[in-house]
């Protein structure tokens, strides 16, 4: 049995957790929940997890037991117990809390919108899933343009890269259809490493 338990379920935030784990090369005990049989709600999983959302580490490797919850704190929490992908000089490390926050919430809320207004809203205007994929394709455009001459969101790679890789692979198509030649070869470059792959898979 190994010291940390994943529970998630094939969503890009819980792939962003299964990333985070591979590439670090930590061990863990995978725990798929079936968000549409309202595994996330059961109380034994509420008693981890009081929110009833995906994803959910509970580390137990050191003294004292540690649950961790949203998926870009899980991030960030591997990253400083590993000390991998994230700067130790300040500078370095704010640069990629920027990029982090910027995906976590410019670019994620518009692609959830759109999820959400094409999929799950009762009334699904044509217009407004219309609008919300104009945004989707803007915000792809701006970190196009930001990876100008440089190869990851903050230099080397880091968690930023790792945490905004399973929302690209679900938006791909939008970098494809419209030429974001920067995006495409970032998203390349993910997709060449073997443990980015294998969490897509594991949490499909």
């Amino acid at each position: 049995m190994a010291d940390i338990d994943l529970y998630v379920a094939g969503t890009p935030n819980g792939q962003r957790a299964v990333v985070a784990l591979e590439e670090m090369g930590l061990a863990y005990d995978l725990h798929k929940l079936d968000l549409s049989k309202g595994e996330q709600k059961k109380p034994e999983y509420l008693a981890i997890n009081p929110h009833g959302r995906i994803p959910c580490i509970v580390d137990r490797s050191g003294a004292q037991r540690v649950v961790v919850t949203q998926s870009w704190a899980i991030c960030v929490y591997l990253a400083e117990k590993t000390g991998k992908f994230m700067p130790k000089d300040p500078a370095g490390r704010m640069r990629v809390m920027e990029w982090m926050f910027h995906i976590a919430t410019d670019v994620m809320a518009i692609h959830s919108a759109h999820n959400a207004l094409s999929r799950n809203a009762p009334d699904k205007s044509t217009a407004n899933i219309a609008w919300a994929e104009d945004r989707v394709r803007d915000a792809l455009a701006y970190l196009d343009r930001r990876l100008e001459g440089q190869d990851y969101f903050a230099g080397d790679i880091s968690i930023a890269d790792l945490a905004f890789y399973p929302v690209w692979n679900r938006r791909r198509g939008l970098s494809q259809e419209n030429n974001m030649k920067n995006l495409l070869r970032w998203g390349a470059a993910m997709d060449a490493r073997p443990k980015c792959k294998r969490a897509l898979e594991i949490v499909s």
